[in-house]
């Protein structure tokens, strides 16, 4: 590739990131009207389906993208993604029931579970010999920030001055933008190898997270926590765990070798950011869906409440970027920034009806 073309290629990646982040947020401020709109009587309570059908279906095919790119080719790969994504967009966007936009989100799901970690793939091979990776640690959490602080307030606005539909249709031109200059620039090698997928570990992962989803969506609301319902549930999700854990184990080419968490780093590394992932995508809905019903915030309004969490994202992956790019030890922002994170939570907890806007 020239250096235009790597220029090119980059500004991609940047803009994939974007379209990744730009939909969660604008998705969560204008969650409220949508299931409103779709359903007037029970449409609060469904929220949480929205949101875990994303998120199941994501974190299911994640570990399938790692492998594929190993095998097909990160190219080939992205451009999937990518257009996986535009089309779960399309069908969020016609969607006319709660139950279509449920599984229209699963479909999209599927597809953004690719956009952040093969575009990572696809930096790291974009990236030269003696470049360090702080600079994209760095640029994340701008473009993280940048993102949570413009997605809540565009999502607001669509969802009050336009149709619902817009909230998913926006992200057709960006990823068609994408797709036709990922296309066009990006030249990178061609992986040929032949290694077999994990498909069962795939699908006993997706088994297990679907099932421990219904116990806690169902338990104590459509059925007693004691019922035979949730006790089959429970004991189904127990037992996907366990066959994923099996074939972790036993398979060729696992999707998760459990060796890595041999790794010290990795092993403490990949809790953190599980137990931030869930706090922050939790916090954000949780934020929305409480000024907008408990404190009848516009939804317009409601979004610009998450412009200042923005701007300690933004300010943050400012700051880390600099310090590691001088040699600051990574661990030291990780232990500060869950430190943070914890306090900031506590005080999130303690906000009421009365809590001053």
């Amino acid at each position: 590739m020239t250096e235009t073309q790597r220029k090119i290629a980059f500004l991609v990646c940047l803009v994939t990131i974007v379209l990744a982040v730009l939909d969660m947020q604008i998705v969560s401020a204008a969650t409220v009207p949508i299931v409103r709109d779709l359903d007037p009587d029970h449409g609060i309570d469904k929220i949480p389906w929205l949101v875990s059908a994303f998120s199941v279906a994501s974190a299911a095919v994640l570990p399938l993208y790692g492998k594929l790119c190993d095998v097909l080719g990160a190219k080939r790969v992205f451009l999937g993604a990518v257009g996986t994504f535009l089309l779960g967009s399309a069908l969020c966007g016609a969607a006319r029931s709660i139950g279509q936009l449920v599984a229209a989100r699963a479909a999209q799901g599927v597809g953004a579970g690719g956009l952040m970690s093969v575009t990572m793939v696809v930096i790291a091979q974009l990236r030269g010999p003696g470049e360090r990776d702080s600079k994209g640690a760095g640029m994340g959490g701008i473009v993280s920030g940048g993102g949570m602080a413009l997605g809540p307030w565009i999502g607001g606005l669509l969802s009050d001055h336009a149709s619902r539909r817009w909230i998913f249709y926006i992200n057709l031109p960006l990823s068609l933008a994408v797709l036709i200059l990922a296309a066009c620039v990006l030249k990178l090698p061609r992986h040929t190898a032949d290694r077999s997928i994990d498909f069962l570990g795939a699908g006993l992962a997706a088994a297990f997270s679907t099932a421990l989803l219904l116990v806690t969506e169902w338990g104590g609301k459509e059925y007693a926590w004691s019922s035979p319902q949730i006790v089959f549930l429970a004991l189904a999700s127990a037992a996907a765990l366990g066959l994923f854990l099996w074939r972790q184990v036993t398979a060729a080419e696992p999707i998760l070798p459990l060796s890595m968490f041999r790794v010290r780093e990795l092993r403490w590394g990949f809790a953190i950011q599980g137990l931030v992932g869930a706090a922050l995508v939790g916090a954000l809905y949780y934020v929305m869906v409480y000024l907008q019903v408990a404190r009848g915030v516009a939804s317009s309004s409601a979004g610009l409440y998450l412009v200042f969490m923005a701007v300690g994202m933004t300010a943050a992956g400012v700051v880390t970027g600099k310090l590691a790019e001088r040699g600051r030890p990574e661990r030291a922002f990780a232990i500060s920034g869950s430190a943070v994170t914890a306090v900031a939570f506590l005080l999130l907890a303690t906000t009421g009806s009365d809590t001053s806007l």
